[in-house]
């Protein structure tokens, strides 16, 4: 994409990492606008797919792996834990029985996805280009001039502008908060980690979600896609500490 990858700290406006920045944004705030409008149709394998395979999309299309000291082939194949989320979609496919499918469903899951995948492109574009501190507080600022007005052209259901109460605010701009230091350790963290291994890490959301809603929630996940979760943390925690000792 013709970024360098030497880092800029300059106050002067760079135009393509504004654009960039802005691209990240609308991205992200088209496909979780687009999520809450629509997250009933989808199913938890779905969401397990585009969770896990969108950062190992990214990392190529962003050609952040040409910063990682592994081969072409030994970075491929240090993604091969992933098969193990995979095979937690596979079946929680196969536990939905009887449900069928709306006609758009792929087109809007399909959406989602490259919305996922965008994001994660740029936001290690950026972490390239620009430290936290400067891509922090200009994407928040994106995010609330973009999101509210994209969630209300969406139509998500129940959000009536008339309504919107101190309370609304005061939930909104805790979230926001959240949001802010969310995002700031997010790109420190791009920048600072080993490609292939910040990608594992992403997808750590999808087990470390199964077990928190088995745990805290009650919610009835079945044994053998616990293992497989319990089994990805172990193999990241893993290829933690091989990383950290220098033997990958």
């Amino acid at each position: 994409m013709g970024f360098s990858l030497k880092r800029k700290n300059s106050d002067s406006f760079d135009k393509k990492a504004w654009t960039v920045l802005g691209v990240w944004s609308l991205a992200y705030c088209f496909g979780y606008g687009l999520f809450l409008v629509n997250r009933g149709i989808f199913s938890l394998a779905q969401l397990i797919v585009c969770q896990s395979l969108a950062p190992i999309f990214s990392i190529y299309i962003s050609k952040d792996h040409m910063r990682s000291p592994l081969s072409f082939t030994n970075g491929a194949l240090s993604l091969t834990p992933v098969i193990l989320l995979l095979a937690i979609a596979y079946f929680q496919g196969l536990s939905i029985t009887g449900q069928k499918s709306e006609t758009n469903l792929f087109q809007i899951l399909l959406v989602v996805f490259t919305t996922f995948v965008i994001s994660q492109t740029t936001a290690r574009i950026i972490s390239r280009t620009k430290t936290s501190e400067w891509s922090q507080p200009r994407l928040a600022a994106f995010n609330v001039c973009l999101l509210l007005p994209i969630t209300w052209v969406l139509g998500f259901p129940g959000f009536d502008t008339k309504s919107l109460s101190a309370f609304f605010f005061f939930q909104s701009l805790t979230i926001g908060i959240a949001f802010l230091l969310v995002q700031r350790f997010y790109v420190f963290g791009l920048s600072k980690s080993e490609p292939f291994m910040s990608a594992l890490f992403l997808c750590t959301s999808v087990p470390i979600s199964l077990l928190t809603e088995a745990i805290f929630n009650g919610a009835s996940i079945p044994k053998l896609e616990l293992f497989l979760s319990i089994l990805y943390l172990i193999f990241v925690a893993r290829k933690l500490k091989k990383l950290r000792v220098g033997e990958c």
